[in-house]
């Protein structure tokens, strides 16, 4: 996972989140996000925002399996996904779900 990525991925959910923001900015940081969801590695970083090891907030919990739940509706059978790849996500759906927290509810 490239740390830069997801520094700025962590950047860019704060922008659109912060009431003070300007529309010109929430715009360009929403478009940031979306390159990600058309990114094969984006339910990679989705995982890491969604896991409760990483302490985020639960918006940005959210958008992490918003990012996964992308891949795995839409792009299941892209050509993009190779057979590794789709177990990584299939290993990080199932290990989310034996880790909800009692707040998850």
């Amino acid at each position: 996972m490239d740390e830069s990525v997801l520094r700025n991925l962590l950047s860019a959910l704060e922008t659109i989140n912060n009431a003070a923001t300007t529309n010109n900015a929430r715009q360009q940081a929403q478009e940031y996000c979306e390159t990600l969801k058309r990114d094969p590695a984006g339910p990679l970083y989705g995982y890491y925002l969604a896991h409760k090891d990483n302490q985020q907030p639960d918006i940005v919990r959210h958008f992490g399996l918003s990012l996964m739940e992308n891949t795995a509706r839409y792009k299941w059978s892209d050509a993009s996904l190779t057979p590794e790849l789709k177990g990584q996500i299939r290993m990080n759906v199932m290990a989310l779900a034996s880790e909800v927290l009692d707040c998850d509810h």
